[in-house]
């Protein structure tokens, strides 16, 4: 095990540990990639608590359609796919504004993603004003 401290270019004392014996350029590398993984991890964590906190907003009409369980199936259905895909509009859109400071060119690829999501649902959903004439 390597106990060993380095000083940024700020002045801050940064202490690592870490098994083997690690030049500190390697243990940098071995901590952005821990640090992603963690990121990612935790934006996919984010998603499914959207995700589920969604779904779980329209369960009151799912329970009181349930009373005809036609109905109830089909519009869980329906909730469910709207919760999804909003659900991943809106991960999409918060990580693509976060990310637009620091790599532009990937929240803006981002951007433009959650922007076809929204845009593919739009064009995918029925529209109400059509239907009732």
């Amino acid at each position: 095990m390597t106990i060993g401290s380095t000083s940024t270019s700020t002045g801050e004392t940064i202490d690592l540990i870490h098994t083997g014996v690690l030049s500190a350029q390697e243990i940098f590398q071995e901590e952005e990639r821990t640090n992603a993984l963690w990121a990612w991890i935790l934006r996919g964590g984010g998603f499914l608590c959207l995700w589920l906190g969604l779904s779980l907003l329209f369960s009151p009409l799912l329970a009181l359609l349930n009373i005809l369980p036609f109905l109830g199936d089909l519009v869980g259905i329906g909730t469910g796919l709207f919760s999804l895909v909003l659900s991943l509009f809106l991960s999409i859109l918060v990580i693509a504004i976060a990310w637009l400071v620091y790599h532009p060119l990937i929240g803006g690829g981002l951007l433009l993603l959650a922007l076809l999501i929204l845009f593919l649902a739009k064009r995918t959903l029925p529209n109400p004003a059509h239907s009732r004439s």
